[in-house]
């Protein structure tokens, strides 16, 4: 995890600005013509990984998530399509239990109710971002597997952060 953050640390400026243009480009694209806005919204899906483990930016970065998704189309279309509708079927079900607890409630009740179905549904949350994170996380993997590429070599740079770099740090490895 460490050597993760570090990498995140260290582009965040690069994941700033990719991220910055692929929402650009996506809202564009909804802006003229939906399709596409949700084509490039897909294609671009994978760049946020592709920036942290591969160190690319911007253009580069769009370009590459676009190949990867090349490889596995409806799957990424799949995970993308399971992102969305997890918060809303958790925002759905708190909703359902909250209601369920105060059958024909008064306006003073019905602030109580709005205000449970917020808690719960930001509870829901805690648990739904970071899985929404595995998910793209595990799809990029895939995706770069499907196209031959080893475990090994995409994940040597973890390793090249995780070296020791003072004579302490030599020891105690």
């Amino acid at each position: 995890v460490g050597a993760a953050m570090r990498a995140v640390k260290n582009r965040f400026w690069a994941l700033v600005y990719t991220v910055f243009m692929v929402a650009l480009g996506s809202i564009l694209g909804f802006i003229l013509l939906l399709v596409p806005g949700i084509l490039f919204y897909i294609n671009s899906s994978l760049s946020a990984p592709v920036v942290v483990m591969e160190g690319l930016k911007g253009r580069k970065a769009i370009k590459r998530s676009k190949m990867l998704v090349k490889r596995s189309r409806p799957t990424v279309i799949a995970i993308l399509l399971i992102q969305y509708m997890i918060p809303s079927l958790a925002g759905s079900l708190a909703l359902a239990l909250i209601r369920g607890f105060f059958k024909g409630f008064n306006p003073g009740q019905a602030d109580l109710v709005g205000s449970l179905v917020a808690l719960l549904t930001n509870l829901f949350n805690i648990v739904i971002i970071p899985l929404i994170a595995t998910l793209t996380a595990l799809l990029y993997l895939k995706t770069r597997m499907v196209g031959g590429e080893v475990m090994k070599d995409m994940l040597s740079e973890f390793e090249d952060l995780d070296a020791p770099r003072t004579r302490r740090q030599m020891r105690m490895r």
